[in-house]
């Protein structure tokens, strides 16, 4: 039924972002900002104790996000 896949899509969406988010706050401060996970690269930025995540294609430029997309993010919160 459609619910049920629903639910099984909702179950695996919170699982994915609890296994991200495990991934990025206990990652050590000496490492890059990026994780690669399954197909994906995880970028991530912490400000002021909050975490921005993106996931982007492993192929594609992570410097490039971080430069762009970050920023804006971080605009947002002291917005």
């Amino acid at each position: 039924s459609t619910s049920g896949a629903t639910t099984t899509a909702e179950t695996e969406k919170v699982r994915i972002e609890a296994e991200v988010h495990r991934l990025v706050t206990a990652r050590d401060k000496k490492y890059t900002n990026f994780i690669e996970y399954n197909n994906y690269k995880i970028i991530y930025r912490r400000y002021a104790g909050l975490f921005f995540t993106i996931a982007v294609d492993v192929q594609d430029n992570e410097l490039s996000y971080l430069e762009t997309s970050m920023p804006i993010s971080v605009m947002f919160v002291n917005w």
